[in-house]
């Protein structure tokens, strides 16, 4: 595909799934700005998608294969700016702790980079040792550093952890590896977790009361279980008031089902914190109403499958298990959006992938989907057809 001076190679479906979620992104950031600076948001917010697309175009040009040999790299880097975070952004409920200004007007969420860090690692250990894994001790031994990225991201952001935890299982099972091992290994990590949990509570670096009151603002801990979790009377009061999820849920049920209220007619985008962010699909639900809505759901699961249809017919080395480790990542990451901005779900802070405001995490998923261009490029180019179901 080309556009101008730009040959547009890999994938031509994702390309143009790319660019439309990032129009979306667009008509989210229009309709949750102030009036007062909302021009400004759109033209930052389109400077950004035009700097994520050159970052695919850029990537997308050279050898994949330079990730796996810069995995130690990025590793690295990613634990020492996760711990910088740590050092410099006070206690782990404070936001600076979960990133690092890099220039005025950006900031990098450090979690974003752990999560590339997690999928680099993972597929290089599959890529290498995947036969080598017989026994739990060897699992054990082969997750270790991913098992740590998870721990050290733990304290600051639980969700991220746990899809970090949940796409390297996803990508061990697809690589085969044989389930009971990994079962047995889980139980290990449980246990980890759990102890991880008290340990940094005990010495008071966690956001252990902040998943409490999410918990129970939401609904799922009853005032019973409160008392016993010692929840603060200041975080129970939220329950009396309008909760995030609640003003999600009024802003969807207040709406046209069909049609939705129109661009920019949004009822909570003044009240609602984050509406942008965590909570960009409440904005898509009442302003775009239920077509809409279910077309973009559609148009994530055709990106996912593409991804995970190209994967599949791609030799099971580093290559695949990078395609199907990105898509689990923005699978994963637009379901938990959609699961929260519906009410369904405690608030987790989860951006919807290419759509929610945030530079950090476009940058990230275009750096991602470069990858993957990248591969599927690779493979065209050595004679390997790939649309229309052409493989077959």
């Amino acid at each position: 595909m080309t556009i101008g001076p730009f040959k547009l190679e890999g994938d031509r479906y994702i390309w143009i799934l790319t660019l439309i979620f990032m129009l979306v992104s667009l008509a989210v950031t229009f309709s949750s700005r102030p009036e007062d600076n909302m021009l400004f948001e759109v033209l930052k917010r389109f400077a950004i998608c035009v700097a994520g697309l050159g970052l695919i175009y850029k990537i997308h040009q050279i050898d994949f294969r330079i990730f796996a040999r810069i995995s130690k790299l990025i590793l690295l880097l990613a634990f020492v700016i996760q711990g910088v975070a740590y050092v410099s952004g006070g206690d782990a409920t404070e936001a600076g702790t979960r990133s690092i200004r890099l220039i005025p007007g950006f900031s990098l969420m450090t979690s974003d980079l752990m999560k590339f860090a997690a999928v680099i690692w993972t597929a290089v250990i599959i890529a290498r040792n995947r036969e080598k894994i017989n026994t739990v001790k060897d699992l054990l031994r082969e997750m270790l550093f991913p098992a740590l990225i998870a721990a050290v991201v733990l304290p600051s952001n639980f969700s991220s952890a746990a899809i970090i935890f949940t796409v390297v299982i996803g990508m061990l099972l697809i690589s085969r590896v044989k389930l009971l091992l990994i079962l047995k290994s889980m139980f290990f990590f449980a246990l980890a977790t759990v102890l991880l949990v008290f340990m940094f509570e005990l010495v008071g670096f966690s956001r252990y009361e902040t998943w409490k009151s999410r918990l129970y603002a939401a609904g799922y801990i009853p005032p019973s279980v409160a008392d016993k979790l010692d929840i603060k009377k200041d975080e129970r009061s939220m329950r009396d008031k309008k909760s995030q999820p609640e003003l999600a849920v009024m802003a969807i049920a207040t709406t046209n089902p069909v049609i939705g209220k129109g661009p920019g007619n949004s009822d909570v985008h003044n009240i609602l914190p984050q509406l942008d962010s965590d909570f960009s699909f409440t904005l898509i639900l009442e302003e775009y109403g239920l077509i809409f809505s279910t077309l973009l759901i559609t148009l994530y699961l055709s990106f996912v499958y593409r991804l995970l249809y190209i994967a599949k017919k791609l030799p099971m080395g580093f290559s695949a298990y990078l395609l199907i480790g990105f898509a689990l990542l923005i699978s994963i990451q637009a379901l938990i959006n959609i699961i929260v901005s519906t009410g369904t779900g405690p608030v987790t802070g989860q951006p919807m992938p290419l759509i929610s405001h945030g530079g950090s995490s476009l940058i990230f998923t275009c750096l991602e989907l470069g990858i993957c261009q990248s591969i599927i490029k690779e493979y065209k180019d050595k004679g390997l057809q790939i649309e229309r179901g052409k493989y077959d």
